[in-house]
C-alpha cells in the first residue's frame, strides 16, 4: 500500500513540476507577498499597541536614554593595552606619507605625483607646535599631571584614552578630548600612559612619561 501511494506521489510530481517550473503567471506570487507584508505590519502595530498600553515602550525609551548618556560619558576605551613607564622613554614618529596615486587640483593639474613622499611639516610654519598628552582618565595622578602641564601651556590638548569624560570636564573645569575608537592611539602605537607628543623638526616626539 505504501509503495502504491509512493508511485502515485511520483506521478503527481512529474505531472505538476513542469507546470510550476515554466509557469508564466506570477500574479499569485505577488499577491502572496502583499498579504504577508500586510499581515506583518498588522502584527507589528498590534504588538506596539500592546507595549504602549503596558508601559513597556516608555521603559525601553528610558533604557535607551540611560545607555546613550552612559556611552557619551564613558566611551569605549581607546585601547586594551594600558601600561605605565617606570622610567621616561622617548621615541619618534615620522608623519610622512607616500602618495599612492597622482593627486590633482580642481583644474586637473597634478600637484603630487604617485610615489612622492610628503611630510606635512614641510608645508606648516616652523613655529607650529602641536602638543598633545594622552592619559588614562581613571588615573588621578595622570590627570593632575596633565592639568599642571596645561596651566603652563594652554595650547596643550589633553586626550583621554579611558575615563568618564563628561564628569571629568565638570569636576576639573577644563576642556578634554577623547580618542574615539582609538584612532590616534593606534596611529601613534601608544601603549604607555601618559604619553606626551610634541614636534621636533619634521618629526613627532613621543615621550612616554614616568610619574
Amino acid at each position: 500500500m505504501l509503495w502504491y501511494l509512493f508511485r502515485i506521489f511520483q506521478i503527481f510530481i512529474l505531472v505538476i513540476l513542469p507546470n510550476v517550473t515554466f509557469a508564466k503567471d506570477f500574479g499569485s506570487v505577488v499577491n502572496s507577498y502583499d498579504i504577508a507584508e500586510t499581515d506583518a505590519l498588522k502584527m507589528i502595530k498590534e504588538k506596539l499597541s500592546k507595549m504602549q498600553e503596558s508601559g513597556k515602550i516608555e521603559e525601553l525609551q528610558k533604557k535607551w536614554q540611560e545607555n546613550s548618556i552612559k556611552s557619551a560619558n564613558r566611551p569605549k576605551d581607546a585601547t586594551n593595552i594600558i601600561k605605565r613607564r617606570e622610567a621616561t622613554f622617548v621615541r619618534y614618529y615620522d608623519p610622512s606619507i607616500t602618495v599612492t596615486e597622482n593627486l590633482k587640483d580642481h583644474n586637473g593639474i597634478i600637484f603630487a605625483k604617485k610615489g612622492t613622499r610628503i611630510n606635512p611639516f614641510d608645508k606648516l610654519p616652523f613655529n607650529y607646535q602641536p602638543t598633545m598628552i594622552f592619559i588614562d582618565g581613571d588615573d588621578e595622578d595622570q590627570m593632575n599631571h596633565a592639568i599642571n602641564l596645561y596651566e603652563k601651556n594652554n595650547q596643550l590638548k589633553i586626550i583621554l584614552i579611558r575615563g568618564n569624560i563628561i564628569d571629568l570636564i565638570k569636576n576639573k573645569k577644563i576642556r578634554l578630548y577623547f580618542d574615539q575608537n582609538g584612532a590616534l592611539t593606534n596611529k601613534f602605537n601608544l601603549q604607555y600612559f601618559p604619553s606626551l607628543i610634541t614636534r621636533e623638526g619634521k618629526l613627532l616626539k613621543i615621550t612616554e612619561l614616568a610619574l
